[in-house]
Protein backbone atom coordinates (compact mmCIF):
# COMPACT_ATOMS: atom_id res chain seq x y z
CA UNK A 1 0.00 0.00 0.00
CA UNK A 2 1.28 3.30 -0.68
CA UNK A 3 0.74 5.90 2.28
CA UNK A 4 1.65 9.47 1.90
CA UNK A 5 1.51 11.85 5.33
CA UNK A 6 1.49 15.59 4.50
CA UNK A 7 2.07 18.73 6.69
CA UNK A 8 0.55 21.57 5.28
CA UNK A 9 0.55 25.26 6.45
CA UNK A 10 3.15 28.15 6.54
CA UNK A 11 5.48 27.41 9.04
CA UNK A 12 6.02 30.65 9.73
CA UNK A 13 2.63 31.78 10.74
CA UNK A 14 2.13 30.92 14.72
CA UNK A 15 -0.35 28.01 14.59
CA UNK A 16 -0.43 27.83 11.02
CA UNK A 17 2.87 25.54 11.16
CA UNK A 18 1.55 22.43 13.08
CA UNK A 19 1.33 20.72 9.88
CA UNK A 20 5.36 20.81 8.57
CA UNK A 21 5.90 20.73 12.24
CA UNK A 22 4.40 17.30 12.69
CA UNK A 23 5.41 16.36 9.39
CA UNK A 24 9.41 16.84 10.17
CA UNK A 25 8.94 14.59 13.14
CA UNK A 26 7.54 11.76 11.05
CA UNK A 27 10.18 11.80 8.49
CA UNK A 28 11.83 8.30 8.48
CA UNK A 29 9.81 7.54 11.76
CA UNK A 30 6.65 5.89 9.83
CA UNK A 31 6.51 3.54 6.73
CA UNK A 32 5.17 6.45 4.51
CA UNK A 33 6.02 9.12 2.07
CA UNK A 34 5.97 12.43 4.31
CA UNK A 35 5.77 15.60 2.51
CA UNK A 36 5.72 19.36 4.10
CA UNK A 37 3.80 21.63 1.60
CA UNK A 38 2.60 25.11 1.80
CA UNK A 39 1.15 27.68 -0.21
CA UNK A 40 -1.99 26.67 -2.67
CA UNK A 41 -3.93 23.89 -1.44
CA UNK A 42 -5.04 22.63 -4.45
CA UNK A 43 -2.06 21.89 -5.50
CA UNK A 44 -2.07 19.16 -2.83
CA UNK A 45 -4.60 16.84 -5.31
CA UNK A 46 -1.39 16.35 -8.03
CA UNK A 47 0.85 15.12 -4.60
CA UNK A 48 -2.10 12.99 -3.37
CA UNK A 49 -2.01 11.15 -7.07
CA UNK A 50 -1.76 6.97 -6.71
CA UNK A 51 -1.21 7.31 -3.01
CA UNK A 52 -3.83 4.23 -1.55
CA UNK A 53 -4.26 6.13 1.95
CA UNK A 54 -3.89 9.50 2.71
CA UNK A 55 -3.20 11.31 6.28
CA UNK A 56 -3.38 15.44 5.80
CA UNK A 57 -2.20 17.17 8.89
CA UNK A 58 -3.00 20.93 8.79
CA UNK A 59 -3.99 23.44 11.60
CA UNK A 60 -7.60 24.61 11.85
CA UNK A 61 -9.78 27.43 12.98
CA UNK A 62 -12.51 25.54 14.59
CA UNK A 63 -15.45 26.33 16.97
CA UNK A 64 -15.06 23.19 18.86
CA UNK A 65 -12.41 22.07 21.62
CA UNK A 66 -9.09 23.57 21.17
CA UNK A 67 -7.05 20.25 19.93
CA UNK A 68 -9.86 17.66 18.70
CA UNK A 69 -9.21 16.03 15.90
CA UNK A 70 -11.71 15.92 13.44
CA UNK A 71 -11.36 12.74 10.58
CA UNK A 72 -13.31 13.04 7.29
Amino acid sequence: MTSLIIGFGNPDRGDDAAGPMVARLLIGRVAARVLERHGDALALLDEWQGAEALVLIDAAASMGTPGRIHRL
